[in-house]
């Protein structure tokens, strides 16, 4: 028996380990039948966090030392996505501003340019 693929749940935000140690979050914006939409946070972590504020979270890139650079939307293959290594901290709501460059790729990849 083959195990189904796991769930990708629309407003899931997850942690994950990024190259300089730091923990960096990714939210789950849309996901279509190939791929998943995300949008990853300039915030940065020294630790795993267990739980996060998503009313902190930011795209807008930190002035801190070694601050992190946010993402508004970019698109990875579920495939990809499930086999990298990242952590469910929890399920919320995506706001319709945080869509605003997901809506701008889909018009673009409809409109053929």
């Amino acid at each position: 028996m083959v195990d189904a693929e796991p769930s990708i749940q629309v407003g899931a935000l997850y942690t994950y380990k990024g190259n300089d140690g730091s923990w960096r979050i990714l939210k789950v914006l849309a996901v279509d039948e190939r791929t998943v939409h995300l949008r990853l946070y300039s915030n940065k972590f020294k630790e795993e966090p267990q739980d996060v504020d998503s009313e902190v979270l930011t795209v807008i890139p930190s002035k801190e030392p070694n601050g992190g650079v946010g993402i508004g939307h970019f698109p990875v293959g579920r495939g990809g996505f499930l086999t990298e290594e990242h952590v469910l901290i929890k399920i919320v709501p995506v706001k319709d501003d945080e869509l605003e460059d997901y809506r701008f790729y889909l018009e673009t990849v409809k409109g053929g340019r």
